[in-house]
């Protein structure tokens, strides 16, 4: 009985750990789907099943985050676009280092 009540205590410390996450982990999804949406319009997505996941995470989100989004860039923008893509996407990066040291 005790082992059970222990077991019972511990799932519910790593539920509410990781309820605490997600926000900042919501806030990455919403930057990398819109790179990636910009992404999709100048490369045919390959890999369809990360594709559907992308749509999935885009569907659970709300209207507002939509609402952001950028049209789709004149052809010639295209160059300027994906240097704008790497320089969030390493900044990315560096946020998500941060926070692993943080969680440590």
């Amino acid at each position: 009985m005790e082992a059970k009540r222990y077991k019972m205590l511990l799932q519910k410390l790593q539920e509410e750990g990781s309820q605490q996450q997600q926000p900042q982990q919501q806030q990455q999804q919403q930057q990398q789907q819109r790179q990636q949406q910009q992404q999709q319009q100048q490369q045919h997505a390959s890999r369809s099943t990360e594709y559907s996941n992308r749509q999935q995470q885009q569907q659970q989100q709300p209207a507002a985050a939509d609402a952001r989004l950028p049209l789709p860039p004149p052809p010639r923008a295209r160059e300027q676009q994906q240097q704008q893509q790497q320089q969030q996407q390493e900044q990315q990066q560096q946020q998500q280092q941060r926070q692993g040291r943080g969680t440590l």
